[in-house]
């Protein structure tokens, strides 16, 4: 794992952090690398990209996948 280190923050700031931490019961490091993994993400259009990547690699392949939204509606009614 890497460090991260972020000189110069304003005192106000670190103490903003500080206070939304604990009331999420976390220690400043934890909330921090909390929004620092969530920011690092894929957003949703990188995972439709993703997505099309892969079943554009399953279609060279030749292979091929049922529709299966009709199974789903069938489960869902079937409740």
């Amino acid at each position: 794992m890497s460090n991260i280190l972020i000189r110069d923050v304003d005192e106000q700031i670190v103490e903003r952090i500080k206070r939304k931490a604990a009331r999420r019961g976390q220690s400043m490091q934890q909330h921090l690398k909390r929004l620092v993994e969530r920011d690092a993400g894929m957003s949703l259009l990188e995972s439709y990209e993703a997505a099309e990547r892969i079943a554009a690699q399953f279609r060279a392949e030749g292979r091929t996948f049922s529709d299966s939204t009709e199974l789903v509606r069938e489960d869902r009614d079937s409740r």
